[in-house]
């Protein structure tokens, strides 16, 4: 890990993870606690993916690029989780990336998979980077059928979760509301 408390300030720092492809912040919440958000200011703690340890989570040279963040010192904030899937539960079946899989699986229950693992086609990815699953018929997800999958991890050994794009965006736009 490769940031310094040192360079905390009482505003919201940028902070750079190496294998994340969006911006992320840490917002000080006290000497040794941080919340992560995609946004530099909250108007409310929904906003707030989770929360590490300062001293043992990010730790480093003075700069503000880590590697990943520890899983063992991340806390979900489950306000952010609800509305997480909330947004996915809404946004999903206009989301063009996963309306290519229905079209191609057509019928069943389509995962939802975690970005930042790639599963080949037609394997199922680990329990903890599946956000949830939705019904098809006929290559068409039903709206109202997202069902979230309870062992999905906002930080695993492979990171920070990632949704696709849009969801990002669509994720954004509640938070920012």
């Amino acid at each position: 890990m490769k940031f310094s408390v040192v360079n905390a300030r009482l505003f919201s720092s940028f902070i750079k993870v190496k294998n994340y492809p969006k911006d992320l912040f840490l917002i000080p919440q006290n000497s040794s606690k941080y919340a992560v958000s995609f946004l530099p200011d909250l108007k409310s703690s929904s906003g707030i993916i989770g929360w590490v340890d300062a001293r043992k989570n990010l730790v480093g040279d003075n700069s503000l690029v880590v590697d990943d963040i520890n899983p063992a010192e991340f806390t979900e904030n489950k306000e952010f989780e609800t509305l997480l899937h909330k947004v996915i539960a809404e946004n999903i079946p206009d989301d063009k990336i996963t309306q290519s899989f229905a079209l191609h699986q057509k019928e069943g229950w389509l995962n939802i998979n975690d970005s930042r693992v790639f599963s080949h086609w037609g394997r199922v990815s680990d329990p903890e980077d599946i956000f949830g699953s939705i019904m098809l018929e006929k290559g068409v997800m039903i709206p109202g059928s997202y069902q979230r999958m309870p062992t999905h991890r906002f930080v695993s050994l492979n990171g920070l979760f990632q949704t696709s794009d849009f969801i990002h965006e669509k994720l954004l736009e509640k938070i920012k509301s």
